[in-house]
């Protein structure tokens, strides 16, 4: 250690070894000497060392430090220029008409609709067979047709302003008019108005969509009310109350110009008044939907006044097929002579509980007629209906109907690996349904018929399906055709529906 210092303090004082080892030895004190100028020399070292971080500590709080500037006070009258100018434009903004929404290009799709039906009735007794052929009395023959074979177009004008046209093809002589109107939505209080041809919102099943109807065809009291189901008119449609009220009121000619496109008379005295009111009393929202519970009543308020001139209007006639389509009513009071008018009220029950659908209709119609009493003819339907692969009939809060089916795995059937066949099942329902329908009342003798039906449904996908049913049915107190006023028949019916 002692050589160590030694030379440090050599180096320090700036003596070189080799020079002291050319001199004489040094001495003890003198070694004493030197080692303590070195320890000093350290001591001063270290102090300067010490002073020199100090500074620099310092100097780098200064340059990091600054002092804030007292915060600026606003002129108080800024904050009153302010409040002026906010308060003007609120005015203004309040006084303003609202404003129509950014304008879009029309956006256009095609749609189209096949249904194509195979029918038969291998039992039929001879009533059956004279109300289905008056003059022959042949029994009803075995029919393959197109039920319906609908083209047409819809599409959105703006974003607030939609339309839709549909023309059937099914019978090629005899072309008819389907959908042809012009929508408006967002409106205030009317919510959406409709103008044009359209279905009378009268009940759910006519307002429920072919595409999503469990049976074939509709109950035998929905045609006998309202034939057709569309005519020209203009209605309001609106939800309400979170999407759980829905209302409809609309103004309808009576005729159907479905055939012509035209209708040439007096629309004041030849019209009827629509309503339709349905609540959501349920829905299942943590299922989305597979539970819901549905009430309804609709109404129709038809005038039926004579014409100034020409021959009299004011008559009325009620008639409807079976739950097959045949080529005629089976059922038909024929024209009713001085009828002013009619009224007819319905009310809707419809409970889904997961797969399992419950649906009923009850509608009566008053006929009023200004030489002779008044007329009364209802009927009504319960139908069952079970998705045996799980799904539910979905609801369509917007107008309170049935919505399109997806089935949880869409039906296909390829070759899979080493040859085996591979498949998806679609959607499977089975269903049962019971109507009835009165039009014989007051010697007008329309008849009285009902029906059982069941029902297979295969769901392809969500835009085919394969539909059997199976129809059992009963006519009686019909006027007399053939000496016949009664009559019972088996039938059965086939159809592969397409929907695009």
């Amino acid at each position: 250690m002692r050589s160590t210092l030694l030379l440090g303090a050599m180096l320090v004082l700036g003596v070189s070894p080799v020079a002291l080892a050319s001199e004489e030895a040094v001495t003890r004190d003198e070694m004493k000497v030197l080692l303590e100028r070195l320890e000093a020399a350290e001591r001063t070292v270290s102090e300067l060392r010490q002073r020199l971080e100090e500074r620099d500590r310092q100097e780098d709080a200064e340059e990091t430090f600054q002092e804030r500037p007292e915060p600026l006070r606003p002129d108080p009258r800024w904050n009153q220029r302010i409040d002026e100018l906010v308060a003007k434009w609120s005015a203004e903004q309040a006084d303003a008409p609202a404003a129509e929404p950014p304008q879009e290009k029309p956006r256009v799709e095609l749609i189209a609709r096949t249904q194509i039906d195979w029918l038969g009735f291998p039992q039929s007794t001879r009533g059956v067979d004279f109300i289905d052929n008056p003059t022959t009395g042949n029994a009803p023959p075995d029919r393959w047709l197109f039920r319906r074979l609908w083209l047409g177009a819809k599409g959105q004008l703006t974003q607030t302003s939609r339309f839709a046209v549909e023309i059937d093809f099914a019978d090629p002589s005899h072309v008819l008019l389907r959908d042809a109107y012009l929508a408006r939505d967002s409106l205030p209080v009317l919510s959406t108005v409709i103008v044009g041809n359209q279905k009378r919102p009268l009940g759910l099943a006519a307002l429920n969509s072919s595409r999503d109807e469990i049976f074939m065809e509709r109950p035998t009291v929905v045609d006998a009310f309202n034939e057709n189901l569309r005519r020209s008119g203009i209605v309001s449609y609106g939800v309400h109350d979170d999407e759980r009220s829905t209302h409809a009121l609309g103004v309808y000619l009576t005729d159907d110009i479905a055939g012509d496109g035209e209708y040439t008379g007096d629309f004041f005295t030849n019209w009827s008044l629509n309503s339709r009111l349905t609540r959501l009393l349920w829905y299942d929202e943590a299922s989305h939907g597979r539970g819901y519970w549905h009430l309804g009543i609709a109404n129709m308020a038809a005038n039926n006044s004579q014409q100034a001139a020409g021959p009299p209007l004011n008559q009325a006639r009620f008639f409807t097929w079976p739950e097959l389509r045949t080529r005629q009513p089976w059922l038909d009071t024929g024209s009713i002579a001085d009828v002013p008018g009619w009224d007819t009220l319905g009310g809707e029950f419809w409970l889904n509980l997961g797969s399992l659908t419950i649906m009923s209709e009850y509608l009566k119609t008053w006929v009023f007629r200004s030489s002779d009493r008044n007329l009364s003819f209802d009927g009504w339907y319960v139908l069952v209906a079970y998705l045996i692969t799980g799904e539910h009939h979905p609801y369509d809060k917007q107008r309170a109907v049935l919505a399109p089916l997806e089935p949880y795995e869409r039906f296909f059937l390829v070759r899979g690996e080493g040859g085996r066949p591979c498949f998806g099942q679609g959607a499977w329902e089975v269903a049962v349904r019971y109507s009835h329908v009165d039009l014989s009342d007051r010697g007008v003798l329309g008849g009285v018929e009902d029906n059982v039906t069941l029902a297979a449904n295969w769901y392809l996908n969500e835009h085919s399906r394969l539909q059997v049913n199976y129809v059992l049915g009963s006519i009686r107190d019909r006027a007399d055709v053939g000496g016949y006023t009664a009559g019972q028949f088996v039938g059965w019916g086939t159809r592969f529906s397409l929907d695009y």
